[in-house]
């Protein structure tokens, strides 16, 4: 009397309005997995592989909990693993424009501050996806540039990419160099 009726499988439906109601629970739970794997996983090749699952599989427009999961993984300890959801979240904005929220965008300026070039790369590309033009700073404008800018040349020693008008100040991720 206090338990739940068993979950009927999708072979199992009658109607379409049933069919869709389990397709719908099947992807949730395979998303909800999918999500718990990117966050957990042992080893940086399955938490890429679980963001790299979510952005192929599935919409932002539909699921937008994938889009909190690749903000998750931009903060990830392995590089391949923040790169890989730079370049997941592009894709997204890419196919859905109306994904670019300000927490996304924000999420993507932060990694522009990212240790691994290849990180920078995807987030100026997935920024790019949003509209946001992306222009290189120098090392010749070291003198002049905001604290940002001033810091991340350091960081790089090659220059760095910040957005074009913004006036934000980013913290460090990665440690300086003795300047």
């Amino acid at each position: 009397r206090g338990c739940a009726k068993p979950v009927k499988p999708i072979a199992e439906c009658e109607s379409e309005a049933e069919l869709a109601a389990a397709l719908q629970r099947d992807a949730a739970v395979t998303i909800a997995r999918l999500i718990f794997q990117s966050q957990t996983g042992c080893y940086a090749r399955e938490r890429r592989s679980a963001i790299h699952a979510l952005g192929d599989g599935y919409d932002c427009s539909q699921n937008p909990e994938i889009l909190v999961a690749f903000v998750y993984a931009l903060n990830d300890t392995d590089e391949r693993v923040r790169a890989k959801a730079a370049d997941e979240i592009g894709d997204q904005i890419g196919e859905h424009p109306d994904c670019a929220v300000p927490e996304i965008v924000a999420a993507l300026k932060l990694a522009l501050g990212d240790c691994d070039k290849r990180v920078r790369r995807e987030a100026r590309l997935a920024l790019s996806d949003c509209g946001i033009e992306v222009v290189r700073v120098q090392d010749a404008n070291l003198r002049t540039g905001t604290p940002y800018q001033v810091r991340s040349a350091y960081q790089s020693g090659k220059g760095h990419y910040v957005p074009i008008a913004d006036d934000l100040i980013w913290p460090d991720y990665c440690r300086l160099q003795d300047i």
